[in-house]
């Protein structure tokens, strides 16, 4: 195989949290998929181009099938910066003896295998909504820790611990994702797709498949990436000190994220159409603060039409305020022509 390849397939892909942003906080519903199309890998130091790829004693995906060597053309960060993050995070491990210990994490192979060179490449812009953070912390456990006996709960748990380095308190659900899609030995990373609430844990489930796809999925590049803890902690603040508030939350937008959520899976599309029309109506109501302030107007516009006639509805992409928005469409020529003047990436049809 030809590790000197570009285009070799990223081995953590990203996260794209599809519905349920701020329900997934206190166990609400949500559904979130892999994004194989982007996401981190391991790369080796140009050192090691000639002398083969050191296994350290462990046989994996990451050692073997796809290692890149040398510069990562895609990654916009650029080897330097990434191996100052990974430091960063290395840095804070050392102040969590008892963390690594539970994680099973080989530590002082992830030093040395740094001092050798290795870092992560990935193409994913932090602040965007698309678990930067969670890729980073699924790449580490999959090549420095062992957790094929490790329970579903506490596996959450451990990404929870983890991924807090980076947001000060975690879910786990980012890293979680991107870890369960990556890819295997001899294979590339998959869509994978996560139901969260109702039981606890999340769940694997599967959509629908539609044989003539009624949806394009877009990611709108808001130009400006955001932090989610201070988001979050405006919401919450927010929610417990206005009742009324609170129960519209509880009794209109959870309601509107899980018919939108039951009707994606099961493939119906008029139910799920009025779900997500419904959705993205009360969010940029509820929700306001993080909508970006100069692109109100255009989700209102989206808002015009029948859900099945207009060109697109816009939803939050994570916790809002910036970075990505998702824009739904049946009609995806009619969404590109309106949506001209911000940058898209389409995501997928469903």
């Amino acid at each position: 195989m030809d590790t000197t390849r570009a285009d070799l397939p990223w081995s953590y892909p990203a996260k794209l949290l599809l519905f349920g942003e701020y329900a997934v906080l206190d166990g609400g519903v949500g559904l979130a998929c892999s994004w194989p199309s982007r996401g981190a890998r391991w790369v080796a130091p140009l050192e090691a181009a000639g002398q083969g790829t050191p296994d350290h004693g462990k046989s994996d995906h990451a050692l073997t099938d796809h290692v890149h060597l040398g510069p990562e053309p895609r990654d916009p960060e650029g080897p330097d910066t990434r191996r100052e993050q990974l430091n960063a995070f290395v840095a804070w491990l050392d102040t969590q003896p008892e963390l690594v210990q539970r994680c099973g994490l080989d530590l002082a192979r992830l030093k040395a295998d740094l001092d050798a060179g290795w870092w992560l490449a990935g193409d994913l812009p932090a602040g965007y909504g698309v678990g930067s953070s969670g890729v980073a912390v699924a790449g580490l456990v999959d090549r420095y820790a062992d957790w094929n006996a490790v329970g579903s709960a506490e596996m959450q748990a451990r990404f929870a611990a983890l991924e807090a380095h980076f947001h000060g308190q975690s879910s786990g659900l980012d890293p979680l994702v991107s870890y369960l899609g990556r890819a295997r030995l001899g294979g590339n990373p998959r869509r994978v797709w996560l139901r969260y609430g109702g039981s606890g844990l999340p769940q694997v489930v599967e959509p629908k498949t539609q044989p003539n796809p009624q949806w394009t999925l877009f990611l709108l590049d808001t130009g400006r990436p955001r932090r989610t803890e201070p988001l979050v902690s405006a919401f919450r603040e927010r929610r417990a000190a206005e009742p009324d508030y609170a129960r519209r939350l509880e009794q209109e937008l959870a309601s509107a994220n899980t018919d939108a959520v039951e009707a994606f899976l099961a493939g119906v599309n008029a139910p799920f159409a009025h779900a997500l029309e419904r959705l993205s109506r009360l969010s940029l109501e509820l929700l306001e603060p993080m909508v970006p302030e100069a692109l109100r107007g255009l989700w209102a516009e989206g808002l015009e039409a029948r859900p099945l006639a207009s060109p697109f509805l816009l939803k939050l992409c994570g916790a809002g305020g910036g970075g990505y928005l998702f824009a739904w469409s049946a009609n995806p020529d009619a969404a590109r022509e309106a949506l001209a003047d911000w940058p898209l990436l389409e995501v997928g049809r469903f």
